[in-house]
């Protein structure tokens, strides 16, 4: 349980309604419509409190992005947001149609909604500027489309050069070439990359980026690395082994033999990978908050499928 100013900052917030509100009653000054808000806040704080102590769950999860973005941030979400994602939605589900879900449009809508938590909680009670708001949506929106598992070619990453030259006005700060812009995203892009990391240096990325950019690619990284990890995480890597196993290795039925390679390749897989986000690689101080039951539940859950075997939904 958090205590002292961050502790505030994550407890104080308000809804729409408590806003709107607020601002007759203190023409009216009555004392009645005081004690309303009072009991309007209390209600929110009762939601924001469950959600806080359930985070590992994915449902509270939702509800937490749903609270806290629409009830504390809404005034910061624009119309013009929503129609970037909705752009970026379209484009990643024509150029991703037919990947697995690990890395296809559903990730990516989930790493973005994590992202903009992340951002909204990084700001405290202050108000996140459109322009960052619009950064995070792309950044997280594209972050996986070229990735190197699927454009051996090159030909991804073109299309994405092609997406971003086109929504360049969304990213340009007032003043700032877009050209520097584009290649501001899209470095920031490569920098969400876990293994580009492992391969570089840590934080390669600072040496090419100014700050405004290396705090997106943070929120969105760090949004990337909570989809990893915890149960759905190490779900998402089972199906990933599964699917290279049976799809591209041509296995047929799911025997004993399949199921222990599965579990081998996830048991690989999180010494290598899984286990070390929210050691090593999540930076924001949100994004470790959110982390800490998530690593505790991936832990469980690899202790019970290698005691008890791979779930049944397989």
């Amino acid at each position: 349980m958090l205590g002292g100013t961050e502790g505030r900052h994550l407890y104080a917030f308000h809804s729409p309604f408590t806003r709107k509100r607020g601002l007759k009653e203190k023409k009216s000054g009555t004392l009645g419509a005081a004690k309303g808000e009072c009991l309007v806040d209390c209600v929110y704080s009762f939601l924001f409190f469950l959600i806080f102590h359930f985070s590992a769950s994915p449902l509270f999860d939702l509800c937490f992005f749903f609270f806290f973005i629409l009830g504390r941030g809404a005034a910061t979400m624009e119309a013009d947001h929503l129609l970037l994602w909705a752009r970026c939605r379209r484009f990643v589900g024509d150029v991703c149609a037919g990947r697995d879900a690990t890395h296809g449009l559903a990730h990516m809508e989930t790493v973005t909604g994590n992202a903009l938590l992340i951002l909204h909680m990084e700001h405290g009670g202050a108000t996140c500027s459109s322009l960052t708001i619009s950064r995070v949506i792309l950044v997280a929106m594209l972050h996986d489309v070229a990735d190197h598992k699927y454009d051996a070619a090159g030909r991804l990453i073109q299309q994405v050069r092609k997406f971003l030259e086109a929504e360049k006005g969304a990213i340009t700060a007032a003043g700032m070439d877009s050209e520097e812009a584009l290649s501001h995203a899209f470095t920031t892009i490569e920098a969400i990359s876990f293994s580009k990391e492992k391969q570089q240096c840590m934080r390669w990325f600072e040496a090419k980026l100014p700050s405004d950019w290396v705090f997106v690619r943070d929120v969105v990284s760090d949004a990337d690395k909570l989809e990893a990890i915890g149960e759905e995480g190490l779900r998402r890597c089972l199906m990933y082994t599964m699917h290279t196993l049976v799809i591209r290795e041509g296995r047929q039925g799911w025997d004993a033999v399949v199921q222990q390679r599965c579990l081998q390749g996830v048991k690989e897989h999180f010494v290598e990978k899984l286990s070390r986000p929210s050691k090593e690689f999540i930076v924001t101080a949100a994004g470790k908050f959110l982390a800490a039951p998530r690593h505790a539940a991936m832990e469980r859950v690899l202790q019970e499928w290698e005691s008890q075997g791979l779930p049944s939904f397989v």
